[in-house]
């Protein structure tokens, strides 16, 4: 049987790359969204936790030395 079912998955809002924790398939899909976010943040990606709700790809951000996000690349320009 063939059903629909709600699932959870996440783009990068700098580059637009999908979330994969298994590079073969490409994608990667959660039933509920605290397993995406939990895996995500174990893959390095940066979650906000403020009102942009905007999630960077490792590729897009890194952290200084205040803990402070740092857009990087694409991510940067999309923010301008």
């Amino acid at each position: 049987m063939i059903y629909e079912q709600k699932c959870f998955s996440c783009k990068c809002d700098g580059c637009g790359e999908s979330f994969c924790d298994n590079e073969r398939e490409g994608f990667t899909l959660f039933s509920d969204d605290g397993q995406l976010t939990n895996a995500m943040e174990d893959y390095g990606w940066y979650l906000s936790h403020d009102e942009t709700n905007k999630h960077y790809c490792p590729d897009c951000h890194t952290i200084n030395d205040e803990d402070e996000l740092v857009l990087k690349g694409k991510a940067l320009e999309t923010k301008s």
